[in-house]
């Protein structure tokens, strides 16, 4: 009998690890290709955004800390809007319909392109277990930062990122 429990405690010390240790996509991953939905429903396509730096943020309408760095990425959006090397990809995770996100952006006044993952098969590719959760990705699509829990973005030193890309393009010619 106690070699019974003993098996299954390792067993289950085992299923618990493995468990565990699916984290979602990490720093240093490749940026799966994704499709995603505008708030009227257009379907958009990650492929779109190959060579731009990109931040990816995952959020709710209902999520106080979400709400909370909303200001921040704004400001980080008015300060990048027209460089075509920089995207936000800002994903709610709402559940239902769009409405009540395209109501909430509406209200606050925020401008940044705002999509919507109404099945939740982005938060389940990305494995996000809490929100927001912001990715830092580079012009190479490869993950350099990845953020849990709310941040000031107005802060993001994402200058590196597009100055990078731009001396790239300049080797290029």
């Amino acid at each position: 009998m106690k070699k019974l429990i003993l098996i299954l405690t390792i067993f289950m010390i085992g299923l618990f690890q493995v468990s565990y240790s699916k984290t979602g996509i990490q720093i240093g991953n490749k940026l799966p290709n994704f499709e995603y939905y505008n708030l009227m429903g257009g379907k958009m396509d990650s492929k779109d955004l190959e060579g731009k730096a990109i931040m990816l943020n995952f959020w709710a309408t209902w999520c106080p800390p979400c709400r909370q760095e909303m200001p921040s990425i704004e400001k980080l959006y008015k300060k990048y809007k027209k460089n075509s090397n920089f995207e936000i990809v800002a994903i709610s995770v709402d559940q239902g319909t769009s409405i009540k996100v395209a109501n909430f952006i509406k209200e606050n006044k925020y401008t940044f392109p705002v999509y919507f993952d109404e099945k939740g098969k982005l938060g389940r590719k990305f494995l996000i277990r809490s929100i927001p959760t912001t990715f830092i990705i580079n012009s190479e699509g490869i993950i350099i930062d990845k953020k849990l829990g709310a941040e000031d973005w107005s802060k993001l030193k994402i200058e590196s990122l597009i100055i990078n890309k731009e001396a790239k393009k300049g080797d290029e010619k």
